[in-house]
C-alpha cells in the first residue's frame, strides 16, 4: 500500500501528486496555503519517499491504478500533481471522479521530460553529480541545499530504489513507452470531453520538461506561466503559485 502523509484541514480533500524522485515531503510550502480549506493528504508514488518498497507498475497508467485504489477514500477530490505527478494525476481522471486538476509541468504535456534527466537521476552516485542535476531544475541555484542532496542520494541508496525508479523511468521516457503515451493522449481527451476544472503551472525556463506553447490552447483551463522559473513552480514561485492554487480550489 502507497504511504500518505496527512497534512491536516477539513472538507473536501487536496491530494498531492510528486514529481520523479522526489516524495510528498516536496510540497512543505505549499501545503498551508490550502489546509485552510480542505483535507490536505500528500501521496508517496511507488519506489519514491515511504513507498519505496512498493513495486512500480510498468506502466504510468499501471501507477495510476496503484494510487487510485488509495484515492478511493478521498474522492471526488482536487488533485494537484507535479512532473510525473501530474501525468499520475490526469490517469487517475479516467479512474476516478475528480472536482479539479491542478497540474505542474505534467508529463504528457509539454516537449516531454527529457530522458537525460531521467537517465541521470537514477545513475546519481555522488554529492557533485547530483547537485548539478538538481541545480538544472531551478533558475534559482541556491534552493538546492546540500541537505536536499544528501536526502536524494541517502534514498537512491535505500535497497530496490534504483531499480524500482528505473522502471518508472522508462515509462516516462518519450522515446521509450508508446503505451503511456498512448494512454496520456486518451486521458487528456477524457479530461477535455467531461471538462474537468483545470489549471496548468509552467516556468518559462523549464529545460526538464519545456514548455509547448500549442498545448495552452489544445488542453484548455487555467495557464500560469512563470518567467525566472525553471521546473518547480511551486517551490520557485511559491507565493504565486500558492496563490492561484488556493483560489483556484475555493472557487
Amino acid at each position: 500500500m502507497l504511504s500518505l502523509t496527512q497534512w491536516g484541514g477539513a472538507g473536501d480533500a487536496a491530494v498531492f501528486l510528486h514529481g520523479f524522485g522526489a516524495d510528498s515531503q516536496s510540497w512543505v510550502a505549499n501545503v498551508s496555503a490550502v489546509t485552510q480549506h480542505c483535507t490536505v493528504v500528500g501521496v508517496d508514488l511507488p519506489g519514491h519517499g515511504q513507498s519505496h518498497a512498493v513495486l512500480s507498475a510498468p506502466t504510468l497508467n499501471g501507477i495510476a491504478d496503484q494510487v487510485a485504489v488509495v484515492l478511493e477514500d478521498y474522492s471526488p477530490c482536487h488533485l494537484i500533481g507535479h512532473s510525473l505527478g501530474g501525468a499520475i494525476a490526469m490517469l487517475c481522471a479516467e479512474k476516478l471522479p475528480l472536482l479539479s486538476l491542478s497540474l505542474i509541468s505534467p508529463a504528457g504535456l509539454g516537449q516531454g521530460v527529457q530522458d537525460r534527466f531521467i537517465d541521470s537521476l537514477t545513475a546519481l552516485e555522488n554529492d557533485a553529480e547530483a547537485k548539478q542535476l538538481l541545480r538544472s531544475m531551478v533558475c534559482n541555484k541556491r534552493l538546492i541545499s546540500d541537505v536536499v542532496v544528501t536526502r536524494l542520494l541517502e534514498h537512491l541508496k535505500t535497497t530496490g530504489v534504483r531499480e524500482n525508479l528505473r522502471r518508472i523511468g522508462g515509462a516516462m521516457q518519450q522515446s521509450g513507452d508508446v503505451q503511456s503515451q498512448s494512454d496520456l493522449h486518451r486521458a487528456i481527451s477524457t479530461i477535455q470531453a467531461r471538462d474537468i476544472p483545470r489549471q496548468v503551472f509552467w516556468g518559462l525556463q523549464d529545460t526538464i520538461n519545456p514548455l509547448l506553447d500549442a498545448d495552452a490552447a489544445s488542453f484548455g483551463g487555467e495557464w500560469h506561466l512563470f518567467d525566472n522559473c525553471g521546473h518547480l513552480p511551486q517551490i520557485e514561485q511559491w507565493s504565486g503559485y500558492n496563490d492561484a492554487l488556493s483560489k483556484f480550489i475555493t472557487n
